[in-house]
C-alpha cells in the first residue's frame, strides 16, 4: 500500500509541475510591434501584434512549408488589449 501511495504522490506533483509551466508560457505571450516574418514563429506558437493604440490581434504560428501538412499562420481579430 505504501508504494501505491509514493507513486500517487510523484504523479500528483508532476501534474502539478506541468500545469505550472503550460500556465505560465500562455501568459507570458509576447506583444509585438509587427507581424514576425515568415518561419520566425514555431507551429502552434501565439504572439499578440499591436493593430492600433490599445489594439492586439492574436497571431498564432502554423505551418512553415508551403503545400506542407497542417494549417498555415492564424490572424484573431484586433481586440482592445491590456500589455
Amino acid at each position: 500500500m505504501r508504494l501505491k501511495a509514493n507513486a500517487f504522490a510523484k504523479v500528483a506533483k508532476l501534474t502539478l509541475c506541468a500545469t505550472f509551466v503550460l500556465t505560465a508560457q500562455a501568459a507570458s505571450a509576447r506583444v509585438l510591434d509587427e507581424e514576425p516574418a515568415p518561419g520566425m514563429l514555431k507551429p502552434g506558437q501565439k504572439v499578440y501584434v499591436r493593430c492600433g493604440q490599445g489594439m492586439a490581434m492574436l497571431v498564432t504560428g502554423g505551418n512553415n512549408m508551403k503545400g506542407g501538412k497542417g494549417a498555415g499562420r492564424q490572424h484573431g481579430p484586433c481586440v482592445p488589449f491590456k500589455g
